[in-house]
């Protein structure tokens, strides 16, 4: 079911997320196939975590879901 991403990204309510609004469609179309796989995420240039939010409740089956930022916080 493309648009998930964009769906959830409409109703986080967590941590901020920039910059996903404009290309959420877009991705959904490339990672939704993954969403029922058991993988592991690392994503550089996370700001501060809320992508790590969403990509916990898109991808259900992650085992990991690690990021890194060179922000300290």
């Amino acid at each position: 079911m493309p648009n998930r991403l964009k769906k959830l990204l409409l109703n986080h309510k967590g941590k901020l997320i920039d910059k996903w609004s404009s290309y959420a469609d877009i991705i959904d179309n490339f990672i939704y196939p993954l969403c029922v796989k058991s993988l592991i995420l690392f994503e550089i240039g996370m700001f501060n975590g809320g992508s790590l939010e969403l990509w916990s409740e898109y991808l259900l089956n992650a085992q990991n879901i690690v990021g890194c930022d060179v922000n300290k916080k």
